[in-house]
């Protein structure tokens, strides 16, 4: 499965477990990277997709946010 998949996975079984409840804020991208060390690309595409699907729409956070201080 692909690590972007994993991550959508991962967010939507911590919200049918109550892990993350409706309201509570994502990680931003660059908390994301910096624990698993995941590309920030990557972690972009998977909050694009929950995005996509209106998961993200449960949540408080800035899915678009760019790493400040990053010049790539």
């Amino acid at each position: 499965m692909a690590t972007y998949l994993q991550i959508v996975h991962q967010t939507k079984q911590a919200l049918r477990l109550g892990l993350l409840k409706p309201g509570d804020r994502l990680p931003t991208a660059r908390e994301v990277v910096e624990v698993t060390a995941v590309n920030p690309n990557t972690v972009l595409k998977a909050y694009r997709e929950l995005e996509r699907e209106d998961v993200a729409a449960l949540f408080t956070a800035v899915l678009d946010q760019r790493f400040k201080g990053d010049d790539t």
